[in-house]
């Protein structure tokens, strides 16, 4: 029950058809031998059913037919869902993408599932690297009075804002690296705050650069500021995606580190125990403020709020020069965040989760 559960919070509450164990995509050859017929007549009254969808997010590779996605070894099927039907399942929350290059290349897969070519046709996808903060905002078009040609059905762009890195940090060379560094809370907290559109219905996708652990706990903290305020987005239900790792590793073996001189030639094991002990610190971070409690952090006004937080291993293939150092932190991400969850009391509104690629 608990499995079917997750499964219609990551795949959405459409019902899809799927395939049962054992049944073949194009059903059931019909000239089976005299023999097996009974069996065969089985199989047919059991794949005409409406079988399962996947209950297990955890898989690679597939292919698609329909509107279904088959993954690859598996006999059931994921639904794909339609921009519509997205705006549906995610109205009334806020998503939040925190990390480099990659993480924004996440981001906008999803804000173009969201609105079809929304960022197609921007040089921020060729200059990840110097994208500080977008943040997009749709309404309900009831609340905003139109919708955009492209827009989803029933919904409408009520607010986009972009920055690039220089612009996040303050401005010129300086700006670029403390926005690399990571920002203090109230800063990020008074960029949030700036997009004061929202209400019931609202979907909010917001991108932050984010580097290393250091700005991820401001970030956080400056996430609950904003939630327990009175923004408009103050009781939304809240998903933070994070993939935060090779900045370490840069700086560890002495490449592009501007602006982590204390990380600077490490070496590979004093780099791992840096990210540990900054991821931990975020962990806590995010106990403490993210989800509006009022803890440690700072996080102020006492009313818990449901949020979720994502935290994203990094690719690592066995040919890349930095595999075994990459495949270190990504082991300590399975061992921390788990071991952060498990230390959560039953009635926390946060939960903590480890997002494999």
């Amino acid at each position: 029950a608990e499995a079917e559960a997750e499964a219609d919070l990551l795949l959405a509450d459409s019902v899809v058809s799927g395939l049962a164990d054992g049944c073949p995509l194009a059903g059931v050859d019909l000239a089976t031998p005299s023999g097996e017929e009974a069996a065969a007549a089985a199989v047919s009254a059991s794949c005409a059913a409406n079988t399962p969808r996947c209950v297990d997010p955890s898989f690679a590779g597939g292919t698609f037919e329909g509107d279904t996605y088959v993954p690859a070894g598996r006999s059931c099927f994921v639904s794909v869902l339609e921009p519509a039907e997205m705006m549906r399942v995610l109205s009334g929350g806020w998503t939040v993408v925190a990390g480099k290059s990659n993480a924004f290349m996440t981001y906008m897969a999803l804000a173009n599932a969201l609105q079809p070519g929304l960022l197609l046709h921007t040089d921020l996808r060729v200059t990840a690297e110097k994208v500080g903060l977008v943040d997009i905002i749709w309404e309900p078009e009831g609340q905003t009075g139109g919708s955009a040609a492209t827009s989803p059905p029933g919904f409408s762009p009520a607010h986009v804002s972009t920055l690039t890195l220089a612009s996040l940090g303050g401005g010129g060379e300086e700006g670029t690296l403390r926005a690399k560094r990571g920002l203090a809370a109230d800063q990020y907290a008074s960029l949030l705050a700036a997009a004061d559109r929202g209400g019931s219905g609202a979907v909010r996708l917001t991108f932050v650069l984010c580097k290393y652990w250091t700005g991820g706990a401001a970030l956080a903290k400056a996430i609950g500021r904003v939630r327990s305020g009175s923004s408009p987005w103050s009781l939304a239900a809240l998903s933070l995606y994070t993939q935060v790792g090779l900045a370490y590793d840069y700086c560890g073996m002495n490449m592009w580190c501007d602006e982590r001189q204390d990380l600077l030639k490490l070496g590979p094991a004093p780099m791992k125990d840096a990210f540990l002990a900054e991821l931990r610190a975020f962990l806590r971070e995010a106990d403490a403020a993210l989800c509006g409690g009022g803890g440690a952090g700072g996080g102020g006004g006492g009313l818990p709020l449901p949020c979720t937080v994502f935290v994203g291993t990094l690719t690592a293939l066995p040919h890349y020069w930095s595999f075994e150092r990459i495949a270190a932190i990504n082991a300590g991400v399975r061992d921390e965040v788990p071991r952060a969850a498990a230390a959560l009391p039953p009635t926390a509104a946060l939960s903590l989760r480890v997002a494999d690629v």
